[in-house]
């Protein structure tokens, strides 16, 4: 007479390494950060907005741009800056938008400002180091940007 043999099918050991497959895979994938407008905020003791011009930049709902009261074309905004900029490397600019506004201007807006400060960064690199500012050691790239750091403030407007 054949004896059978009932032969059990162990789960649990299966369990533990699909549990473990996926704490695998959690803790080594990268998960893509959320797009935006990459800022850094400056420590609270840093932010010092006493010195320098004070410029105020208005997006209004008609998408318009305003720097300091006065209407600015939008080809001809980052000019603007740039010369207020050079005229003043001191200048601390504030972003007020209106909630009519599209937010691709307003990062324009933005982007300007950002662009101005780097065109001052390379026309101070190639006026004392005859060099553009991407060519500069990290240390003297460092420095620059300490002497002339990026103040951008953003009002929130009225609701």
């Amino acid at each position: 007479m054949r004896i059978r043999r009932h032969i059990q099918n162990q789960s649990g050991p299966l369990a533990d390494m699909a549990f473990m497959l996926l704490l695998f895979f959690l803790m080594t994938t990268t998960i893509e950060q959320e797009a935006g407008i990459p800022t850094e905020l400056p420590p609270i003791e840093a932010v010092s907005y006493s010195s320098g011009r004070y410029v105020r930049i208005i997006l209004n709902n008609q998408n318009d741009f305003l720097i300091d009261n006065k209407p600015v074309q939008s080809t001809t905004l980052q000019q603007e800056i740039q010369s207020i900029l050079l005229e003043n490397p001191k200048t601390n600019f504030s972003l007020r938008t209106n909630l009519d506004a599209r937010y691709d201007t307003y990062v324009g807006v933005y982007d300007a400002v950002r662009s101005g400060y780097r065109n001052l960064y390379d026309h101070v690199a190639r006026e004392q180091y005859g060099q553009s500012f991407r060519q500069l050691d990290q240390s003297v790239q460092n420095e620059i940007k300490a002497r002339f750091p990026m103040k951008i403030s953003e009002e929130f407007p009225a609701q």
